[in-house]
């Protein structure tokens, strides 16, 4: 199931670079952090999540991008770290651009008080106890472009996301919503 999900990812990466690259001679680099509620499979397992995403879209209608997040879930009090690449495809409308996202994701999940004295370690994935996890994410949701100056887009946004584990390590879905703000530089 890993290696049909990794040539799956891989497959769409190659598509849209070819699509894109015959299309455009320029493109835009997109950064964009935002924060989220999620929740999961797990009773009671609420929690938040901060995200940033950096990527560079082709056409104004196809990114990749890659993308870490940092949050936190109530059950087993513990932190969750998380990094990935994916594609967003938009629909270029003039107000609105609803978008679809698809990606891979790698998480880490650690209790806080297994933490101890060492965060650093526990953030970039050597830590003690540690659950090394892979699955897929998607999402939908809605740019509003509000602003512009100069080669800058300053935007707003939200979206709903789902993440699937393929292993019943922790829970195998996390489900949320939240919101975002940045901006797409015209190159």
């Amino acid at each position: 199931m890993r290696n049909r999900m990794a040539r799956l990812g891989g497959a769409g990466f190659a598509l849209a670079f070819a699509i894109c690259a015959a299309r455009a001679s320029a493109g835009e680099v997109l950064v964009e952090g935002g924060a989220a509620g999620v929740g999961s499979t797990w009773k009671d397992d609420g929690g938040a999540v901060g995200q940033l995403r950096v990527g560079w879209r082709f056409a104004r209608i196809v990114s990749v991008d890659a993308f870490g997040r940092l949050g936190y879930a109530a059950v087993d009090q513990r932190m969750l770290t998380g990094v990935g690449l994916g594609m967003t495809a938009w629909l270029p409308l003039p107000k609105v651009r609803p978008f679809a996202r698809f990606g891979i994701v790698h998480q880490h999940e650690e209790s806080v008080p297994a933490m101890g004295g060492d965060v650093f370690g526990a953030l970039v994935g050597v830590g003690d106890g540690i659950r090394h996890r892979g699955g897929v994410t998607f999402g939908v949701g809605v740019d509003y472009p509000f602003a512009k100056t100069g080669a800058v887009e300053w935007l707003a946004g939200a979206d709903f996301g789902a993440t699937y584990f393929t292993d019943t390590r922790g829970p195998q879905w996390y489900l949320g919503g939240g919101l975002h703000v940045g901006f797409a530089w015209s190159v």
